[in-house]
């Protein structure tokens, strides 16, 4: 976690610190330090996913996209083959 700190990686030191949290879930022995650690957890984990990039929506477009880039490979491989 240090390196991360050191590199100032939000995501990074976010992460290590959730994973110390769960640990310490699991080691505790009271029920007052259980519950610190679950909301410590809870508002560690909240502030992952906002720093997290947003997932990509699909609009279509990338399968128009996708679609024409493989049926232009097959057309260059076809005349490859044509030309063997």
């Amino acid at each position: 976690m240090r390196r991360a700190v050191e590199r100032r990686d939000r995501e990074a030191v976010l992460a290590a610190t959730a994973a110390v949290l769960a640990d310490g879930l699991d080691g505790a022995s009271s029920l007052t330090s259980k519950s610190m650690a679950a909301k410590a957890l809870v508002d560690v984990l909240r502030e992952l996913e906002a720093v997290a990039p947003a997932e990509k929506e699909n609009d279509g477009l990338d399968d128009l996209a996708a679609r024409r880039a493989a049926r232009r490979a097959r057309g260059a491989a076809a005349q490859d083959s044509a030309r063997s």
